[in-house]
């Protein structure tokens, strides 16, 4: 019993993203700690009497990838279609895929048909 409680404490927890900084002395971050930025050396450099390495040039650095934000990368319908269809085939195999493919041609015949009722194309 006091496992499952554990477990379910474990799994509450939510984990802590400490994202690394980029503004702070070569030397701190090396080391991973909190830099003061002071200029020519920072108060954690003097006090641990280590040579402060300075400060790299930001605008040498690579751009910020952005933060899971895929809505201008999605490719454009025919691309997604052929996509899907590729995956459901490695999906389904063997004489499934000739289910797969009278569903795709269902589906097809829905698209162009132009939001006619489902009676007229199936008869």
């Amino acid at each position: 019993m006091a496992r499952e409680e554990a477990n379910k404490a474990l799994i509450n927890k939510r984990r802590i993203i400490k994202r690394r900084t980029r503004t702070g002395c070569l030397t701190c971050r090396k080391r991973r700690i909190k830099c003061d930025e002071r200029k020519p050396t920072c108060f954690n450099c003097e006090r641990s009497k280590k040579s402060c390495l300075g400060y790299q040039d930001l605008s040498k650095l690579p751009p910020r990838k952005r933060n899971r934000d895929t809505s201008l990368d999605l490719p454009d319908g025919n691309q997604q279609q052929q996509q899907q269809q590729q995956n459901q085939q490695s999906i389904v195999g063997g004489a499934g895929n000739v289910v797969m493919s009278l569903i795709m041609k269902h589906i097809k015949l829905l698209r162009s048909s132009d939001l006619q009722p489902i009676q007229e194309i199936l008869i």
